[in-house]
């Protein structure tokens, strides 16, 4: 699938965003994947809730942690993409 992912909300400082994917209108954080030199490599893509989404637009708290948790395995079955 060919995957159009449309940020809506970006949080600069933690490179974290919040946006839906245009083909299945599934709501979505995303995460930088960084190497240890402190490259990012990629993004990693999580499906959340509209009540998720909806809140993380407010609260840039709560998306960086649901994001440190996405990063640390804790969401892998949210994994949209890539697929590991």
């Amino acid at each position: 699938m060919n995957y159009q992912f449309e940020d809506r909300k970006i949080f600069p400082n933690s490179r974290i965003s919040i946006g839906i994917e245009r083909n299945t209108n599934v709501f979505y954080i995303s995460c930088p994947f960084i190497t240890s030199n402190r490259m990012v490599d990629y993004e990693k893509y999580f499906s959340i809730t509209e009540d998720e989404y909806s809140f993380f637009l407010s609260d840039e708290v709560a998306a960086k942690e649901f994001g440190s948790k996405c990063l640390t395995g804790q969401m892998d079955s949210r994994l949209i993409y890539p697929k590991n």
